[in-house]
């Protein structure tokens, strides 16, 4: 009986833990999900805008810009030394340490729009605040 008790308590510990990880685990794959959809978002709409991404003085299209911006991602979020252990980063800091400025000059980027050229930093800031809303 003794023997019954101990496993029934057991079994109630590893049920209980197993269910506290499970609800916590949806949470963080959740806000890392949506952060890389945020950064899709960003991608996505430099790409739809039809507009001139110029880079060091370059110009080139937005479906140039996306890939130049989504490889430069891929390269950051494989460095340790960039954003430390964690892989998934925030839409903000995509932004801000990314697709701001040339990490190899530190000229910022622009986009080109029928509005005029703008830094492309503040630009997508505005896209992301669309996303939130």
């Amino acid at each position: 009986m003794k023997m019954f008790t101990l496993l029934s308590k057991f079994n109630f510990i590893s049920l209980f833990a197993t269910i506290l990880v499970g609800l916590c685990m949806p949470t963080t794959f959740a806000s890392e999900d949506i952060e890389t959809k945020k950064i899709e978002y960003l991608l996505n709409s430099i790409e739809k805008s039809g507009a001139t991404f110029e880079r060091n003085g370059s110009t080139h299209k937005a479906s140039e810009a996306k890939g130049h911006l989504a490889f430069k991602l891929q390269k950051a979020t494989s460095m340790f030394l960039f954003f430390g252990p964690k892989k998934e980063i925030k839409a903000s800091e995509f932004i801000e340490k990314i697709a701001s400025k040339s990490s190899t000059t530190g000229e910022p980027y622009y986009i080109i729009t029928a509005e005029g050229k703008k830094e492309l930093g503040p630009w997508l800031t505005e896209k992301l605040k669309e996303y939130s809303n």
